[in-house]
């Protein structure tokens, strides 16, 4: 039987939600940390691979009576059409970001 094959990834996806009992400033505070991080590891891993560019976006799911219910950072090549040359980056990128936040999920998306 053959390995799995993956398929390139042209975004990388983490989020996070409130969590059950979770203050609505202990949850942004907790996503400005992992925010935080994510931009350090960033502009080192840039720097470092300065033909493979990444950049990153976040976006926050906000209800009606204005409060923060999920927040989600997004990682992405700088250059979409060629996404299969930087999915290992990203994946690597992924492992060593998940390390530094502790719990999170992560999810690819096309």
């Amino acid at each position: 039987m053959s390995p799995k094959r993956r398929r390139p990834m042209k975004r990388l996806l983490l989020r996070d939600h409130l969590r059950e009992g979770e203050s609505q400033q202990d949850f942004i505070d907790r996503v400005e940390g992992w925010r935080g991080y994510a931009l350090l590891l960033l502009r080192r891993y840039n720097a470092s691979h300065p033909s493979k560019q990444l950049f990153l976006f976040w976006e926050n799911d906000v209800t009606t009576d204005g409060k923060v219910t999920e927040i989600s950072l997004f990682i992405q090549p700088a250059e979409i059409s060629v996404a299969k040359e930087w999915s290992t980056s990203m994946r690597e990128f992924a492992e060593e970001f998940l390390i530094c936040i502790g719990q999170s999920s992560v999810r690819v998306t096309e």
